[in-house]
C-alpha cells in the first residue's frame, strides 16, 4: 500500500468549504449544522515587478510581442516574437519577408529575472548568425511565429516540444493559392476597379499550424494545418497536454455575435482530429457589456485544478487587464471574484500572462507577463516590457473573514502528521482557531451539533494569529495527529478579520 502523503487544499471557489447541513428536532424546531457563515472569496491581487527584459538587439527594435515560457529544473527557458524595424536596411533589402518583419527568438535564465540571448548560429541576420533567432516568423505564416510552446511528457522524443500558431489559407475560385497571390490579385482588381470578373471568389480561414522539436532549438514545421476550426481565430491560443483524460487540449480565441470567447478542443493525438467543443469562457452576464475575452493564459495549478489568467479587453476604456477563472476539468470554469488578478497601472495599458504559473522561489510565484505601456488601440514609443507577477506561495485567492466566520471543510483523509494552514490576520485581535470533528458520519443527522473530537476542539486549539506560509496547528501544545492516520475527518474553522490560502493535511 503507498504510504499516505499529505494534501494542500488551495483556496480558489467554494470547492472545499462544506455547505453544512440542515436539520429539525422532534419538534419541528430547525437546527444550522455547519452552515458557512462571514467568508468570502477574495482574489489576490498580484505585486508586480521591475521589467526583466525589453527590446535590446538590432532585429528587437521594433518590439518584443508574445513570450511561452516554460521552467524545466532550475532552467527558465522562452521562446518570443520579436519584431525588426521595418527601415532597417537588412529588412528592406528583402531578408526578413512578409507583411511584418517578425522573428522567432529565445532566451533563458537561471532565476527567471537576468535572461541571456544565447547565440544559436542559425539564422543570419545584417551579416551575422551570432543571434538568438530560431526562425524568420514569416515561414509558418504568421506575423507572429508560433505563440505558445509546450514540453509534452506524452510525447516521443523526437517531438518533445510542441507549438501552435495560426495562419490564413486563400483559395480564389476554389483552388489554393498564396498570400502573395491574393495580394497581386486584389491590386489588380482595384486597379481596374474590376467587379469580380478577374477571380470570380476569393475566400480565406484562419487555421492552426503547428512544429515539433527535440530540444525547443531545431524546429520542424508541420506542412499541413492541424486544425481548421469554424471561427475566425485570433493571437495567443494554447496547447496542453491534460494527464487526467490523456487528451491533448487546445484553448482557442473564439467568438459568438461578434464578441470574443475561449474555446477549448481536445485530441487523442497532437496532430488531431480535433473535437468535442465547448465555448468554455465569455463574458457573462455579471460582466461589463463592452467585453471581449482575449488572451487564454492555460495552466495548470501546482496542486492539481485548472487555472485561466485571462485578459478582458475593456473596449470603452482601451484596456486590458488579468483575471483569474478556476476549473477542476478544463471545461466548467468559475470565477472566484470579479476583480483584476493583474491590474493595470500608470505605467501599464495592456497586460497579456504567459500560460504558466512557476515558482520563482521557495515561497513566491509568478505569470510572466507582456505588459505594453499604452492601452490596446493606441501606440507607444515606450517599448513592451515582459514583467513578473508574483504571489506568495498558494496565495492566488483567500477564503476571507471581514468580521467574524464559521466553516467547515469536506471531510478529508488524514495523512497522519500535521495540520498547516497558510493564513494571515489582518487587525489586531484577529485570530483563527481550527477543531477537528469526525469526517465518517454521511450526513450528520439529529438536531446536535456533532462535537469535536477528544483533545481538538476550539477549547483546547491554541490561536493562532501572524502571517505564516506554513503554520502548524497546535492544540494544547500538542501538534501530532498519528493518531488519526486514514481517518476521515473535518476541520471547523472560526476566524476573525483573518484570510486562510491554503489548508495541508
Amino acid at each position: 500500500m503507498d504510504e499516505l502523503q499529505a494534501k494542500t487544499l488551495p483556496a480558489l471557489d467554494w470547492h472545499g468549504i462544506w455547505p453544512g447541513y440542515v436539520s429539525h428536532d422532534e419538534e419541528g424546531l430547525y437546527f444550522p449544522q455547519d452552515l458557512p457563515t462571514g467568508i468570502r472569496l477574495a482574489v489576490q491581487q498580484a505585486e508586480c515587478s521591475d521589467p526583466v527584459m525589453a527590446r535590446q538587439k538590432r532585429w528587437e527594435a521594433g518590439n518584443i510581442h508574445y513570450p511561452s515560457l516554460i521552467k524545466e529544473g532550475d532552467r527558465y527557458r522562452l521562446w518570443y516574437c520579436c519584431f525588426a524595424d521595418p527601415e532597417d536596411p537588412w529588412v528592406k533589402a528583402g531578408h526578413v519577408p512578409g507583411k511584418v518583419p517578425g522573428l522567432w527568438c529565445y532566451a533563458e535564465s537561471g532565476d527567471g529575472f537576468h535572461w541571456e540571448r544565447p547565440e544559436l548560429g542559425r539564422v543570419e541576420y545584417a551579416g551575422s548568425k551570432d543571434n538568438n533567432i530560431l526562425f524568420v516568423c514569416d515561414q509558418v505564416g504568421s506575423s507572429y511565429g508560433y505563440m505558445n510552446v509546450m514540453r509534452d511528457p506524452n510525447g516521443s522524443a523526437e517531438e518533445r516540444y510542441k507549438a501552435i500558431g495560426i495562419t490564413a489559407k486563400f483559395e480564389v475560385d476554389g483552388q489554393p493559392v498564396s498570400r502573395a497571390e491574393v495580394l497581386e490579385l486584389r491590386a489588380k482588381r482595384e486597379a481596374a476597379g474590376d467587379a469580380g470578373e478577374i477571380g470570380a471568389n476569393i475566400t480565406s480561414q484562419v487555421v492552426v499550424t503547428a512544429g515539433v522539436s527535440a530540444d525547443g532549438y531545431s524546429w520542424t514545421h508541420l506542412p499541413e494545418p492541424i486544425m481548421a476550426p469554424p471561427f475566425l481565430l485570433d493571437t495567443q491560443n494554447i496547447l496542453t497536454y491534460d494527464a487526467d483524460s490523456g487528451k491533448y487540449v487546445i484553448y482557442l480565441r473564439s467568438g459568438r455575435q461578434r464578441r470574443r470567447a475561449v474555446s477549448r478542443y481536445e485530441a487523442d493525438t497532437f496532430r488531431g482530429p480535433w473535437d468535442n467543443h465547448l465555448m468554455v469562457l465569455t463574458a457573462e452576464p455579471d460582466d461589463p457589456p463592452d467585453w471581449d475575452i482575449y488572451a487564454p493564459g492555460y495552466c495548470r495549478h501546482p496542486h492539481g485544478p485548472h487555472l485561466m489568467f485571462f485578459s478582458p479587453y475593456r473596449r470603452a476604456s482601451d484596456l486590458v487587464d488579468v483575471y483569474l477563472a478556476t476549473s477542476y476539468d478544463g471545461q466548467l470554469w468559475y470565477r472566484p471574484e470579479r476583480k483584476p488578478i493583474i491590474p493595470v497601472s500608470e505605467r501599464y495599458g495592456s497586460l497579456y500572462p504567459t500560460p504558466e504559473l512557476v515558482k520563482l522561489d521557495q515561497d513566491r510565484w509568478g505569470v510572466l507577463t507582456l505588459a505594453c505601456p499604452h492601452p490596446h488601440n493606441r501606440s507607444s514609443e515606450h517599448p513592451h516590457e515582459y514583467i513578473w507577477a508574483t504571489w506568495q506561495r498558494d496565495r492566488l485567492v483567500a477564503w476571507e473573514a471581514d468580521d467574524w466566520a464559521e466553516f467547515a471543510l469536506s471531510e478529508q483523509l488524514c495523512a497522519g502528521q500535521q495540520l498547516k494552514i497558510n493564513f494571515k490576520t489582518l487587525l489586531p485581535g484577529a485570530f483563527v482557531e481550527v477543531e477537528i470533528v469526525d469526517g465518517s458520519l454521511p450526513n450528520r443527522k439529529g438536531a446536535a451539533l456533532v462535537p469535536a473530537l477528544a483533545g481538538f476542539s476550539f477549547a483546547d486549539c491554541d490561536r493562532m494569529s501572524g502571517d505564516e506560509l506554513e503554520a502548524v496547528v497546535s492544540w494544547r501544545g500538542k501538534s501530532d495527529l498519528s493518531a488519526l492516520k486514514g481517518q476521515k475527518i473535518h476541520l471547523r474553522f472560526r476566524m476573525a478579520r483573518a484570510q486562510l490560502f491554503a489548508v495541508t493535511l
